[in-house]
């Protein structure tokens, strides 16, 4: 669950025309689990596709390449993020 967490968290990034989002949005949208939330953007932010601050969420370039790869896969294989 943490790692499709972590996908629905980059893509809806990448999605956003500023590149970020409250926290709080990215909790709701990742289904109000707040320790499974805090654990994909922890897994993100180690693996530099995201940073944080105290109440957002940014997305990094290299958030938005691997965004980008997962889109493509999912399209290759006919699903969605």
């Amino acid at each position: 669950m943490v790692l499709a967490g972590m996908v629905a968290l980059v893509t809806t990034l990448a999605e956003s025309p500023e590149g970020w989002m409250p926290k709080s949005m990215l909790y709701v949208a990742m289904g109000t689990d707040l320790g499974l939330s805090e654990s994909a953007i922890r897994i993100a932010e180690n693996a530099g596709y995201v940073t944080t601050s105290s109440i957002t969420v940014t997305i990094t370039n290299e958030g938005r390449q691997k965004a980008a790869e997962i889109e493509r896969e999912l399209a290759r294989v006919g699903a969605t993020a």
